[in-house]
């Protein structure tokens, strides 16, 4: 998932002035970033009746940064779940001990001892698994860590069983999608399922529609892929010329994707335009470039800085050439101009395209390298399999898994108030464009909890218009922090206090538009979570 936005750190906490001497983590905090526990306390967030009915920043005892990676962070727990205290606390510290021990164990790539590790989470849970908070939360970080384990085992159908069921368990977190949507890519074979949690995922955050795009291409449908691709490059603000490097960086990957979509569409003219468009760009960078004092050698050789900037693209165009003759019908002019080079992209999109032009030719006229099986080109260009599940199981996974949840551990769904700088809740705004800008700040739901809380807010808004649906324009994800400061200077380390989801987003009446959210199957999933008759539902109206 793209990395979650560490904006908002607003200034000192509330009250606080002078610094804090940092303490070494505790073995508690090495294994899971949870501190050492209180006999009887879960312990896991400190003060959070009064967060949530107040909107104070949280003073929280999480400290993800404090986690140890790997072998490290498997004798952190082993040290931990050893300390006579763990016995003393709450259940759910040891379930989240245990939790903590599996992801070591599978950054060490040990899947059985993570298994086990996972066995001994669910036994400390017992009973309390059945409790819907638990289930949604901790019950789904259990589930795709075991999906992992179970795929590192070579057991991948039962890996995408525990796979399917965190994905059902939180249809409406990006997060979790997205995992679910990593998971089935591992080993393929389930094209039209991995299409569907692709296209959930991309209607939570829209900057996912080229993961759609990407799989739209894979299955053939080119001209889905190219409408997909060429709005999103419309809907994308062109930088200031100033910015051409920024520019170039930017648009360039996803230029010439798209391009190559263009010419499998049969669109010749788009895909030239796009091509054009994009060696504007490298020559503009290259200018730019050549204004900068960088001291880089050979930045005074404008013609070679400007030969590196197009070799990319140079490298493309004879594949996007290829892909329009074969849409053109002449499978044989698309051979040749694939066999005329030996400098080609390394992309899965290349095997798929060689296949299609063996297909299309008699044995006899196959030369070069469309002789070579797309499966075995496919193969070579993604690396092995375990080199998959390794970047799966990273320490961003951590990050991502959700949180334990519980029905006190959560910020009142109300308009956004508080005291202090980190008010909680709601608010919105309508803005020039006629799209609506919806956020929800917490300071002791979990980073899903508040992603879901800022979806039913959009449902309801919905509702009241006398709308069916939402399409989401535009999302970003922040984690919020708070530091001391002394005199205006932040000193000491920052503390996570909350996190923040903000989407813009456009009501609609067509349920069967592409990337539209039902607005009453999100207010009946996620209304009585979040909005129940003990919540009071306060305007969050922004002026």
């Amino acid at each position: 998932m793209k990395a979650i936005k560490a904006g908002l750190a607003l200034g000192a906490a509330m009250f606080l002035c002078a610094t804090a001497e940092a303490k070494p983590p505790t073995a508690f905090v090495q294994c899971d970033g949870y501190a050492r526990p209180k006999p009887g306390s879960n312990n896991l967030v400190k003060g959070k009746a009064l967060t949530r009915s107040w909107g104070f920043a949280a003073i929280s005892s999480f400290n993800p940064r404090g986690r140890l990676p790997g072998a490290a962070g498997v004798t952190a727990c082993r040290t931990a779940l050893a300390d006579p205290l763990t016995a003393e606390t709450g259940w759910i510290r040891r379930v989240t001990l245990n939790q903590a021990l599996a992801l070591h164990h599978l950054e060490a790539r040990e899947p059985e001892a993570a298994l086990a590790a996972l066995d001994s989470a669910a036994a400390a849970a017992a009973g309390n698994s059945t409790d819907i908070f638990y289930r949604r939360s901790t019950g789904v970080s259990l589930d795709i860590l075991r999906a992992i384990a179970l795929m590192r085992l070579g057991r991948g159908e039962e890996g995408l069983a525990a796979a399917r069921l965190a994905a059902a368990a939180r249809p409406w977190s990006a997060r979790v999608q997205m995992l679910a949507l990593g998971m089935l890519g591992i080993d393929g074979g389930h094209p039209d399922e991995e299409l569907a949690v692709a296209e959930r995922l991309s209607a939570l955050d829209p900057d996912y529609s080229e993961t759609i795009a990407s799989l739209y291409l894979r299955s053939g449908r080119y001209a889905e892929a190219w409408a997909l691709l060429s709005k999103q490059r419309e809907a994308q603000a062109p930088g200031p010329e100033a910015a051409a490097m920024f520019r170039y960086e930017r648009d360039l990957g996803k230029g010439l994707v798209a391009a190559f979509a263009a010419a499998r569409a049969g669109d010749a003219d788009g895909s030239k335009a796009l091509i054009e468009s994009l060696r504007a760009d490298a020559k503009a960078a290259t200018a730019e470039l050549g204004k900068m004092k960088l001291g880089l050698a050979g930045a005074e050789d404008s013609a070679g800085v400007e030969a590196q900037m197009m070799k990319p693209i140079d490298r493309w165009v004879p594949v996007i050439e290829s892909a329009g003759l074969v849409a053109a019908g002449d499978a044989a002019a698309a051979q040749e101009k694939l066999v005329s080079v030996t400098d080609w992209p390394a992309t899965t999109l290349l095997a798929q395209l060689t296949g299609d032009i063996r297909a299309k030719l008699p044995p006899e006229a196959r030369k070069g390298m469309v002789a070579i099986e797309p499966a075995e080109l496919r193969a070579k260009l993604n690396g092995d399999r375990n080199a998959r599940l390794d970047r799966l199981a990273s320490p961003e996974l951590f990050s991502l898994l959700p949180e334990p949840e519980d029905e006190d551990k959560l910020n009142g769904f109300s308009g956004q108030w508080g005291l202090g700088l980190k008010p909680t809740g709601f608010k919105d705004k309508l803005l020039d464009s006629g799209a609506t800008r919806i956020e929800f700040a917490g300071t002791v739901s979990s980073p899903l909890a508040v992603e879901e809380m800022t979806l039913l807010r959009a449902a309801r808004l919905a509702l009241e218009s006398g709308r069916k649906a939402f399409v989401i324009e535009k999302r970003d994800d922040y984690s919020r922090h708070s530091q001391m400061t002394m005199n205006g200077v932040p000193t000491g380390p920052q503390t996570l206090a909350g996190y923040m989801t903000r989407i813009e987003v456009r009501f609609v009446d067509d349920l069967a538009k592409p990337g539209a959210i039902d607005a009453a199957a999100v207010d009946r999933a996620l209304g009585p979570l979040y909005a129940g008759s003990a919540r009071t539902e306060r305007s969050g109206k922004e002026g």
